[in-house]
């Protein structure tokens, strides 16, 4: 594979003619980095005919106070292997309290930014939710109570080479210890956490460079080869520089090539071109074994398929991609809004389903819509407020105009006097982010709703019935109209392990739950929340019946998750994982063959806040599950 390198952004990359390396990936594990250091040595092999098998292994990862916990001085080693990359890094929050970490400055600094994510994403330990690490060092200006590590890691590696990040998966897997990946922390659930763990932090790996003739398979043509941790704003950077369009995230704080593409990543341009997983050409990957890999449609071409939408840090660790690139895009967007205080109910939700029964044509256009129906107070909602923010790439404004004018009249013709004003025209490249997402704690519950839905009205009264119900018991529904098929994901898109049911839907509803469930909640309150949740997210699965979640923003209590998650992909899935991890090393909840494992916790909560350990015989059995 020869391709031609047009330029840069600010970091070196090197190509060679069997492949594309950015500069930190030239650094790699050799035989005198071992030497005599056993722990960090890469395994024999990687198809499992050393690795120690699942079942006859430790019962339990090792875990700080157990028999098999690295000594102070196997960590000491282990840093001056790393060059001094080994963190030990406390809660964000322990200056906030008394002891020795404290510092009333560095405590104010802390309260102050935990609702910029910007601030959030640059910190070794820090998640957009607290609630996965057992809530166990809350932010607060003059807390109670005490500060501990709770479920977050105990070391952390600030990987900005290969080489780092092969000695830590290998002394991860030597010496039985819990691995976690982190690239952002932009996660709602969990996966890039974990009690007595130590985390590969891949926030520092940036990189790109354009290729504007590239050849993969049966693909040929414009490129970008991208380091694994460019955040969202990053990538538009890159766009604009380069006069290009990503697919890439709408949240500039999204780890773009991390578990964004791992889970799918919907954005603007996906009813248009497809997922972000869709857009992976080539991945550079750290695989459990410790080698330094590539996977393409060509050569390792079942990692490859697992990689894009197969669940994150499952599989190994992707150190950059090569994803595909097009020209730039502009957004014709427009804005919508009203509320049941002004209309009354009845035709407020008369109005929902109207618009709700245009999103056919909204990704039929390449569109993409996303609304937020909100209850006005707490509780069980008597009032409701709808907005939406419609957007379709590559369509100028008077078609814009045109092609909305029969929602516009339908809006008129149940009672909204509403006349749409002219749509704005912006750059994709150029998308405002802001200051990106607060620091929070929010459960929440999510499904794919499919096109027969929009297709048979027997179907859309029901789902629209569902919706209602769930917002007047005081939930708020979020929903992105967007319709990644299979024929905008083209190749090598159309074969990945992402969750078949992103081919068939039109929308992607989301229910919150923004009541306190986090500190000082007790937990048979918060496990009876969380039953409260699920039970009203079975109103749109049951009119969705073979139908599924995206795994990224989902219920960590999915009903049939494997199903819910990986449709008829799961059964693949967990073979690939086999074969490239049979040691078993990479672990998040809800991810292929992570029934072999659960994290052991007093409260019964789903948290990462405890040791991971092989359930019990009958924990470990899985109802079956077909598809319909």
């Amino acid at each position: 594979m020869r391709v031609t390198v047009i330029s840069l952004l600010g970091w070196t990359v090197a190509s060679r003619a069997d492949g594309l390396t950015i500069d930190y990936e030239t650094a790699q594990l050799a035989a005198q980095d071992v030497g005599d250091f056993s722990d960090i040595a890469p395994a024999a092999t990687d198809n499992g005919t050393t690795a120690i098998g699942r079942q006859s292994g430790p019962a339990c990862r090792a875990f700080p106070g157990s028999a098999d916990w690295p000594l102070n001085a196997d960590w000491k080693r282990l840093n001056a292997s790393l060059g001094g990359a080994l963190l030990k890094p406390l809660p964000q929050a322990s200056v906030c309290y008394q002891g020795p970490a404290f510092d009333a400055a560095e405590c104010t600094s802390v309260v102050n930014n935990q609702v910029l994510s910007t601030a959030i994403f640059e910190n070794p330990l820090m998640y957009t939710s607290t609630w996965p690490t057992g809530a166990t060092c809350p932010v607060a200006t003059n807390p109670t109570g005490t500060c501990t590590q709770g479920g977050l890691p105990l070391y952390v590696v600030n990987a900005t080479s290969v080489r780092q990040i092969q000695i830590a998966v290998n002394f991860a897997r030597n010496r039985n210890l819990r691995l976690v990946v982190k690239n952002t922390g932009h996660d709602f659930v969990g996966r890039s956490t974990g009690a007595g763990a130590l985390s590969i932090w891949t926030h520092h790996l940036k990189g790109f460079e354009v290729l504007p003739n590239f050849s993969m398979g049966d693909y040929s043509g414009a490129a970008a080869h991208v380091g694994s941790g460019l955040m969202g704003y990053e990538v538009h950077e890159a766009m604009i520089q380069h006069n290009i369009a990503l697919v890439a995230p709408s949240f500039g704080t999204v780890g773009t090539y991390g578990g964004y593409m791992a889970g799918g990543g919907h954005s603007s341009l996906g009813s248009l071109y497809g997922l972000a997983s869709d857009q992976a050409l080539s991945l550079n990957v750290v695989t459990a074994g410790g080698e330094f890999t590539t996977a393409s449609p060509t050569v390792n071409s079942d990692l490859f398929y697992a990689l894009r939408g197969g669940g994150g840090s499952t599989y190994g660790i992707v150190t950059s991609a090569v994803v595909k690139t097009y020209p730039p895009v502009s957004i014709g967007g427009l804005d919508i809004a009203f509320s049941s205080l002004d209309v009354g109910m009845e035709v407020f939700w008369k109005a929902v389903s109207v618009f709700f029964s245009f999103g056919g044509v909204i990704v039929d256009a390449g569109g993409k819509e996303g609304n937020y129906m909100s209850p006005l107070g707490t509780g069980n909602a008597t009032f409701f407020n709808f907005t939406s923010t419609l957007e379709f790439p590559g369509i100028g404004p008077q078609a814009v105009t045109d092609l909305l004018k029969p929602l516009e009249l339908a809006f008129q013709a149940v009672g909204i006097n509403i006349t749409f004003g002219q749509p704005t025209i912006t750059q994709w490249s150029g998308v405002n982010f802001g200051a990106g997402l607060a620091l929070k704690d929010v459960m929440f519950a999510s499904r794919l709703i499919p096109r027969d839905v929009w297709d048979d009205p027997a179907k859309f009264a029901p789902a629209i019935a569902a919706m209602r119900k769930i917002a007047e018991a005081g939930y708020q529904l979020h929903g992105s109209t967007v319709s990644p098929s299979l024929r905008v994901a083209g190749y090598p898109g159309s074969d990945s392990g992402v969750n078949p049911a992103w081919r068939k839907a039109v929308m992607h509803c989301v229910v919150y739950d923004f009541a306190p469930h986090g500190v000082g909640v007790p937990p048979g309150d918060n496990l009876a929340a969380r039953a409260r949740l699920s039970q009203y997210t079975d109103l749109l699965r049951n009119v969705t019946p073979g139908s599924g979640a995206y795994i990224n923003e989902a219920d960590i209590l999915e009903p049939n998750w494997q199903q819910s998650f990986f449709g008829d992909n799961y059964a693949k899935l967990v073979s690939i994982k086999d074969k490239w991890d049979p040691w078993g090393l990479f672990w998040a909840p809800n991810t292929p063959g992570s029934e072999r494992l659960a994290v052991r916790v007093a409260d019964k909560l789903p948290t990462q806040n405890g040791k991971l350990c092989k359930p019990c015989v009958k924990q470990v059995k899985q109802k079956r599950f077909t598809t319909s």
